[in-house]
Parts: structure tokens; sequence; C-alpha cells
């Protein structure tokens, strides 16, 4: 995990509203999975806002509103575009945010009034004998008075590798160079999160 955040030397004064939303409710039988096409609820529809965190995923049960547990239901993946095709957020199992999460000002991914958010998600009921039906949360905070100073972002995501199982039995390693990853654009980061 790295975390790498750049602060600007100016100040400004941003009023940010936060909103949770749930997407579901998502039903998987006893050891089943299921990869469900879905649209993303995005606050203030038809207006252009400024993001400083699409995150604080979670999954939670419908019938007792509490989380589920991670070792119960496994979130293998979830990636989540615009209609413009930007990604704009996802998570996995850890539930952290694979997009913006607390950027500091006057970083910002900015979501255009006729962007919508849709992408696709992986869930694994790792139990053999229950059934889980649960939705999936996320909070957005964010703002629609964007502040001229603002500097819009990018969220990239890209695969640098995996060690997977070998097949030299249990413990044995295989290291897999998936692609060679390379920004379409000159930029700086300005936050970074991992996902292993």
């Amino acid at each position: 995990f790295a975390l790498v955040c750049v602060s600007c030397a100016h100040a400004a004064t941003e009023v940010l509203k936060t909103e949770t939303f749930r997407v579901g409710p998502f039903a998987i039988n006893a050891g089943g999975s299921t990869s469900p096409s879905t649209p993303l609820t995005r606050p203030a529809v038809g207006k252009r806002i400024a993001i400083r965190t699409w995150g604080a995923w979670d999954m939670i049960d419908v019938e007792t509103g509490l989380s589920v547990p991670r070792p119960e239901v496994y979130l293998h993946h979830s990636f989540f575009y615009n209609n413009a095709g930007q990604f704009i957020t996802g998570t996995s199992n850890e539930r952290d945010s694979w997009g913006p999460e607390g950027l500091n000002f006057p970083y910002r991914l900015i979501l255009d009034a006729h962007h919508e958010v849709s992408g696709s998600i992986m869930f694994v009921n790792m139990s053999k004998i229950k059934p889980a039906n649960f939705y999936l949360q996320y909070n957005v905070e964010y703002t629609e008075d964007i502040h001229p100073d603002t500097r819009p972002v990018e969220s990239v995501i890209f695969s640098n590798g995996a060690n997977i199982p070998g097949n030299g039995g249990p413990g044995s390693i295989q290291t897999t160079v998936l692609e060679n990853n390379q920004f379409g654009f000159d930029g700086m980061v300005v936050y970074l999160n991992a996902h292993m």
C-alpha cells in the first residue's frame, strides 16, 4: 500500500457534502458467485461536481442492516467507469477505494452533469451452507460549487503483475507480468492505492 498526496500552498473554502448510497440487493446461493453489471447512484444528478472521495465501501446485510464480514462474502473486484469511458472508482475485499479517497485540495475528480457511472462487480459467497443477501454501500464526498483553483485529476487503474500459485506444489510462486503500464498523458500522482 502506498499513499502520495501533494498539498497546495493556498487555502480555499469548499463546502463539501457526503452522501451514502446503496446498490443491490445482491442474492447469492451458498457457495455461489455472481458477476453483475450495475449502475452506481451518483449525487447531484444533472450537475457538474468535484469529488474528494468515492469510497467507504461496505456490504450491508439486507435482514440485519449490519456489515457482512469479509470472510463470509468475498468481494473479488469492482470497476466503475463514467459513460465517457473514464475509470472513476472501484474496490475489492480490502474495501479500500480504487478511486479518489480524501484528495487534498486543489485536486478533485470532476464528474460532468451528463456523466453516469456503472461497471461490473464479482462477489463470491464463501459459505457452503448459508445464502447471502446484501447491498453494496459507498459514500461520495463532493461539492457542486467548484472552486476556481480546483485542479482536475484522472483516476487510472492498471495491473503491474501478480504472484500466483505455481505448479511446484504448496508454497511455490509464479510471478507473472500482466502488462506494461504507461500513462497516456503527462502528470503527477496525487493519490495512490494498491490491491494485493
